[in-house]
């Protein structure tokens, strides 16, 4: 059974919230269409063949969406497909997820109806993420009207689907740029020494990265965390498994930082070993009884990470306290 309708949203921008919305918007189109109705949303994959075929595109627009490259390219794929529209519904619906928008680029000229249509307050001023978390649900602006608005037009996209591309495209590695790497350690650290004094730590990493891992090494060497740490950079280029990389950073230490970047996450599609088809989330999972806890770092500008990593890892912003703070503790 195919999906009908993808909710395009940027990476990484409030995903439990982004998740809440599609949900609720699936239960009512559900209750429009019936219970097979589904829509998908997701980050990799196939994500091109989707946004390729799908009936309708649901498009949560902030400033971040409008600067995120694989955004842009769900926008692009799917408008291109407008041109052979013919019915009267709008599959491409744009919705204002948070508010100030700022110009619209010239790539998302002319916007659908949906977006000037929608104007009642207070979700044309504020947006949906607002209503979500400021429990506005009631009111013809409100969060409940909302989604009854999206999924009437869903459904009536649902009903004279647009035509799917044909060929479908191949999927396109989309990266973000990665993160400017910072050229000095952080200052004022807050954090005292753990109760079980300084760990041995290994900082698992692929080469593009070496600087991301000698400046989380100056981190957790420096005053007061003072822990013992090895760069055990992972053989890709040799076919070593993410899992056996793991293990050898691991052997002997307490921690294991593994750096998820752009290139940590490919990586694996690179390597030699591809009988078993290693899955990242597996070999980045804790295993019972090791010797050694993971803790995922994402770096700062790295593109989306699969749902269960999202969940899991660190986001390190060396501007951010909080961050550096979370590592530190995470590491003791």
């Amino acid at each position: 059974m195919e999906p009908c309708f993808f909710t395009s949203s940027a990476a990484g921008e409030d995903t439990d919230w982004v998740r809440r919305f599609h949900d609720d918007l699936e239960m009512v189109l559900r209750t429009l269409r019936g219970s097979h109705i589904f829509g998908r949303r997701i980050t990799t994959g196939e994500r091109t063949a989707t946004v390729a075929s799908v009936p309708a595109m649901v498009a949560l627009i902030s400033e971040s969406y409008l600067s995120d490259p694989l955004c842009q390219h769900d926008w692009s794929l799917f408008n291109s497909r407008m041109t052979s529209h013919s019915g009267t519904g709008v599959p491409l619906i744009p919705l204002r997820w948070k508010t100030p928008v700022p110009t619209l680029p010239p790539a998302f000229h002319p916007m659908p109806a949906p977006w000037t249509a929608f104007d009642d307050l207070p979700y044309a001023d504020s947006g949906i993420f607002h209503l979500m978390r400021r429990q506005v649900n009631e009111g013809p602006g409100g969060y409940y009207a909302t989604v009854r608005r999206t999924a009437e037009l869903v459904s009536a996209a649902i009903a004279q689907p647009l035509p799917a591309l044909s060929p479908i495209p191949e999927e396109q590695p989309l990266r973000r740029p990665t993160g400017q790497v910072p050229t000095t350690p952080p200052t004022g650290i807050k954090s005292e020494p753990g109760s079980k004094g300084a760990r041995k730590v290994a900082i698992s990493y692929v080469g593009a990265d070496q600087p991301w891992a000698e400046w989380i090494s100056h981190l957790l060497q420096s005053e007061p965390a003072n822990h013992e740490v090895s760069l055990i950079r992972w053989r890709v280029g040799a076919g070593e498994p993410l899992s056996q990389a793991i293990a050898r950073a691991g052997h002997g230490r307490k921690r294991v930082i593994a750096v998820l970047s752009d290139q940590y996450l490919t990586a694996p599609t690179r390597t030699l070993d591809t009988k078993e088809g290693e899955n990242i989330e597996t070999a980045l999972a804790d295993v019972p009884g090791a010797t050694a806890g993971i803790v995922k770092v994402r770096i700062a500008g790295s593109a989306h990470l699969p749902e269960t990593l999202e969940r899991t890892s660190i986001r390190l912003d060396p501007e951010d306290q909080q961050t550096i703070e979370r590592l530190l503790e995470a590491v003791r």
